[in-house]
């Protein structure tokens, strides 16, 4: 190709072999710059497939969807009392606390431990035999100024030997509301015969909640397929019920109507020599 270009060039005058050796680098360049071009091209068709693969890694590990809607919580403030006789003074003693409306089962929350002088006065009304009270109003989230309550008692010993231990149901109607509680203690929560005062600082309560159970339902669909039934039925057999008494007994009245019609008359002679005798 050298050889080539001279034994041109030998021939041309100065000027144009200039042109052509400014021809030839610009041939140069573009192939130079078309190899460089597939050089890349092929680079980034290798590293494709591994870029993909990192992008779909990368998506895997975030969270898809949007965040899942946070559930209310429900609650309702427990009270006490251990006064003796119908003038009860209820003080605050924790919370109950559930997810949904149809949680069977929810969590007591209690801030403070009692007061070294609730638990001498639990102590005398075990010792009474009297009666240790809760009350809770009748409404979620209802505080103490709150006048609608529904409350339960259970015997004051049975909760003192039970170190606490009890369990409380609470009703809910479908409309939501707290229509009465109820309250058990546990005989096995405590440990041992003897029941030390300085103990009972925490209550270990179990909540339950109690939902009202649907009744049974109408099997409507099948009533009503059973009354268009009989309704069909009755109108199919109604035109036989309509029909006349002629429509009812012509095979009997036919033959009747027929023996009359065809059967001869008495002569008139007969009547006439009777006349004459």
């Amino acid at each position: 190709q050298y050889i080539t270009y001279t034994y041109t060039c030998s021939k041309m005058s100065n000027q144009q072999v200039a042109l052509l050796i400014h021809a030839i680098f610009q041939t140069d360049k573009m192939a130079l710059t078309v190899e460089t071009f597939c050089r890349v091209f092929l680079r980034v068709l290798v590293f494709l497939p591994i870029i993909t693969f990192c992008q779909v890694l990368s998506d895997m590990d975030q969270p898809g969807g949007p965040a899942p809607p946070t559930i209310p919580t429900l609650s309702v403030t427990v009270e006490h009392s251990f006064d003796q006789g119908r003038a009860q003074t209820f003080t605050h003693r924790g919370t109950i606390s559930w997810k949904t409306m149809r949680s069977t089962s929810g969590a007591y929350l209690q801030t403070t431990p009692l007061s070294e002088r609730d638990r001498d006065r639990l102590k005398a009304l075990a010792d009474a035999g009297g009666f240790y009270r809760i009350r809770v109003p009748n409404k979620f989230g209802g505080i103490g100024d709150s006048t609608d309550y529904v409350s339960t008692l259970v015997r004051a010993d049975l909760l003192y030997n039970s170190c606490l231990s009890d369990v409380i149901t609470l009703n809910i109607d479908m409309l939501g509301h707290i229509i009465g509680v109820a309250m058990a203690t546990v005989p096995e929560g405590c440990e041992g015969d003897e029941v030390e005062t300085f103990d009972l600082s925490f209550f270990n309560t179990t909540v339950e909640i109690a939902q009202p159970a649907p009744g049974p339902v109408p099997e409507t669909q099948a009533y009503i397929q059973k009354l268009e039934q009989e309704r069909a039925e009755k109108e199919k057999g109604q035109p036989q019920e309509q029909r006349s008494f002629f429509a009812k007994y012509w095979m009997y009245i036919l033959p009747i109507v027929l023996f009359l019609i065809l059967s001869p008359g008495q002569p008139e002679g007969g009547q006439g020599g009777g006349g004459q005798g």
